[in-house]
């Protein structure tokens, strides 16, 4: 890349310019244009952890790079099913435009992991393990190159991964989280699965910071496979050799699926057909849901009581289910299992509630 005599032009704008030619390094308003105008990248730190790694010294040049890692059948969907998989790493220079740092010429294929399954978490650590020694050396040392289109006697080259990007399988793989199915099924919060219809965000535990993660990854690492298993099961981390880069955040720079849920309609999905955003009537020619007024919202809420009151499912159950599950949420009624979200299975939450409660005030 050093060779193209506009690549070193390119890479230093990217450290010079703010977004909408704007005074500051990013605007106020928190609107950025570019992954290179974010916080997590502008108030980076380089290798003495106190200079920003945006400054660059003595004709010094710093890169970042975002991290991919994922997995495909190399026979096409339609062929040999999901038995085979073979797994790319590559890294794309976020320095570049946007316009072309995705361009073919311009990713870096740092390995192949070779199939015929994915590699579980601790077989993927060896194929990590090259690409975080050559970033280590980057990171600390650098790359003096001899000659570049720009600078005739050379210059040092310095290269850091800040953002992880990868669909949720890969990212808690590579990572070092548990699986999205798991127990811990959030890598942002410590919420547990069993209490995943709890939307109090003040009741939620406090979060992992990046001291604690490396240091349950550390006694994970460290510790015999039965107190591994323990560990995982108390904390939902492994180790992970993106760990042994000292600048490295896994609780920040591990980034959310954009591919999935947005390009791809996963957000979508999960809003229209789980939340029931977009539910339709089905007893109404398959319209749209009309909102209820004011007068009609208390007209139901005051049925509900009764029918709560007489414990009357059959009849509860004809009430939307908005207002089946905002009662429940209000007085604390989780279904059981805690992962049915069904109409029915918050009906008979709160059947039972009220055969063994004997205060309504919250209805």
């Amino acid at each position: 890349m050093f060779s193209r005599p506009n690549f070193e032009t390119l890479v230093a704008s990217s450290w010079a310019q703010s977004p909408s030619g704007a005074s500051s390094s990013w605007p106020s308003d928190g609107n950025w244009e570019d992954i290179m105008h974010s916080p997590a990248v502008r108030t980076f730190l380089g290798p003495d952890r106190k200079t920003l790694y945006s400054v660059q010294r003595n004709g010094e040049v710093h890169l970042v790079f975002s991290l991919f890692v994922d997995w495909f059948n190399p026979f096409g969907n339609k062929k040999a099913g999901k038995s085979h998989s073979i797994g790319a790493i590559y890294l794309a220079c976020l320095n570049l435009p946007p316009d072309i740092r995705y361009r073919p010429e311009n990713i870096y294929l740092a390995g192949i992991i070779p199939g015929p399954k994915e590699p579980s978490l601790q077989e993927l650590n060896h194929h990590l393990r090259p690409l975080v020694d050559e970033l280590i050396q980057l990171w600390y040392h650098g790359v003096y190159l001899s000659r570049t289109a720009s600078y005739p006697f050379g210059r040092l080259v310095r290269a850091a991964i800040i953002p992880l990007v990868c669909d949720l399988p890969a990212m808690r793989k590579t990572a070092g989280f548990a699986g999205h199915s798991s127990a811990h099924f959030c890598s942002f919060c410590r919420l547990k699965k069993r209490d995943m219809n709890n939307t109090d965000r003040e009741a939620w535990p406090a979060p992992l910071t990046w001291d604690d993660h490396l240091t349950r990854a550390r006694q994970w690492r460290d510790a015999e496979p039965a107190r591994r298993n323990e560990i995982f099961e108390n904390w939902g981390v492994r180790w992970s050799e993106l760990l042994r880069l000292p600048y490295w955040d896994p609780t920040r720079f591990a980034v959310i699926d954009t591919m999935h849920n947005l390009f791809l309609g996963e957000l979508k999905h999960h809003c229209v057909e789980v939340w029931g955003i977009d539910v339709k009537d089905k007893s109404g020619g398959g319209k749209k849901i009309r909102p209820h007024t004011p007068d009609q919202q208390k007209r139901y809420l005051d049925d509900a009581l009764a029918y709560l009151m007489n414990r009357d499912s059959k009849k509860l159950s004809k009430i939307r289910k908005g207002y089946i599950t905002s009662i429940a949420q209000l007085n604390g009624i989780t279904p059981t299992p805690s992962d049915s979200l069904t109409k029915a299975s918050y009906v008979k939450a709160l059947i039972d509630w009220v055969r063994t409660s004997s205060s309504l005030c919250n209805l």
